[in-house]
């Protein structure tokens, strides 16, 4: 398939060979050497290679409804069918090289039959998931929408707080800073406890907070933010994703500062900075598998284990649709198969089928250089050429103590990602 960069280069192939790492080679005519690894990470892609009918490929927002995704790009909304692959499309512009779009931003399973769906500059359309018909409430500059207490709809915007309306589409009131204790007007998500009755709020530029309805209005509970005098306070106060796990404490994701964790301790609620054990200063998404770790999006996605503290990093020569995730662009099936959306499309994995490589690299020293001598034909010495076995010695003279030792570690499932370690004894 010549549109296909991935498939094989020629069909009149000479010779087949599988090495001890379980990779197949193809040697074809005008094609060259083609490889496929047989222990490939099962990760799937769902994009415009793979299927023309999604509008975009840059993914702002998934939401999981039983058999069907809802996907928000770039250029409107999508529900795709995960089992015949087909895609029915709204809200989008068919005419190519167009640079007018509707930017959907989040989408809201109201549990009433609607979606709410939110788009960055065209306000909310209701959808009604019976006769997929689109309209439009009250007007209101929303961004995010979710749930919250009373059937109600929350909306965060970027610059005017929080609207809220009626699953109906009835614009019912404002929170910002001049009518409530809001922090900050500048929201970028909302997560509403069931549990506490709660909303936990995360801000652009004020972090975290915890608003309880009390008497017609609303008080802040707690609120998490930065502190120079503090190393126990948030690192930044930029916060965006929430999620709350299986035990019931939240993580939040920061642009600049990592992951965080607010959790009880004796019954008081602290925040924990987990920079020190995951190096993503850029946390996007977040989601639980059904083991209990944390898969992170961000530059490329992570496995965290918050009980041992330890991650793996995949990335996009792991079979990633690239190393860049967005925001919220993350859902997760019955089945346990999770979903993480980039600017290439939609990442798709059930996380027990990721397995690690069960090969390491065969290290081979190529060359010892031994820079007390000239390079020259007089002085045979100043370059002894392996590769040496693991077996074979090497004798350096006390004279020779100036030497560069060159090696390999042949491994060709993903040679960019080995990591080497040494020592002198």
């Amino acid at each position: 398939d010549s549109d296909n960069p991935f498939a094989i280069n020629s069909n009149r192939v000479h010779q087949v060979y599988e090495d001890s790492f379980n990779n197949l080679w193809f040697a074809a005519s005008a094609g060259g050497l083609n490889k496929i690894n047989l222990l490939a990470k099962p990760f799937g892609v769902i994009n415009r290679m793979n299927n023309h009918e999604l509008p975009d490929d840059y993914i702002n927002t998934i939401r999981n409804d039983r058999e069907v995704l809802w996907i928000g790009t770039r250029n409107g909304f999508s529900r795709y069918d995960k089992a015949t692959g087909t895609f029915r499309n709204f809200l989008n512009n068919r005419v190519p090289g167009s640079t007018t779009h509707i930017s959907v931003s989040s989408i809201y399973d109201a549990g009433d039959g609607h979606l709410w769906v939110a788009s960055r500059e065209n306000s909310i359309y209701l959808l009604d998931k019976q006769t997929l018909s689109l309209r439009r409430p009250a007007d209101g500059p929303g961004r995010r929408p979710w749930a919250g207490r009373e059937a109600r709809i929350w909306i965060a915007t970027f610059y005017a707080g929080i609207y809220i309306f009626d699953k109906k589409g009835h614009f019912i009131r404002t929170l910002d800073t001049g009518n409530s204790a809001l922090p900050s007007d500048k929201i970028t998500s909302l997560l509403y406890d069931k549990d506490e009755d709660v909303m936990w709020v995360s801000m652009r530029d004020a972090g975290v907070c915890k608003l309880q309805p009390d008497k017609g209005q609303f008080r802040v509970l707690s609120h998490f933010f930065f502190d120079p005098q503090s190393a126990e306070s948030m690192k930044v106060n930029y916060a965006w994703p929430l999620y709350k796990d299986r035990k019931g404490n939240l993580w939040v994701g920061t642009l600049g500062g990592g992951l965080h964790l607010i959790h009880k301790v004796n019954g008081r609620e602290v925040i924990t900075r987990y920079d020190a054990w995951l190096p993503e200063s850029n946390v996007e998404t977040i989601q639980e598998a059904d083991n209990g770790d944390l898969w992170i999006g961000g530059r490329g996605l992570y496995r965290f284990d918050p009980g041992k503290k330890t991650y793996l990093h995949f990335d996009v020569a792991d079979g990633l649709q690239s190393n860049s995730f967005k925001i919220g662009a993350a859902a997760k099936d019955a089945d346990g198969t999770l979903y993480f959306g980039g600017i290439t499309g939609i990442s798709s994995f059930n996380p027990p089928q990721i397995s690690l490589n069960p090969s390491p690299p065969k290290m081979q020293i190529t060359r010892v250089r031994i820079v007390n001598y000239e390079l020259s034909e007089k002085n045979p010495r100043a370059i002894l050429s392996g590769p040496f076995s693991s077996s074979d010695k090497i004798t350096l003279k006390d004279s020779e103590n100036d030497f560069t030792i060159e090696f390999v570690g042949l491994n060709f499932h993903n040679p960019r990602k080995q990591r080497y370690a040494y020592k002198l004894e």
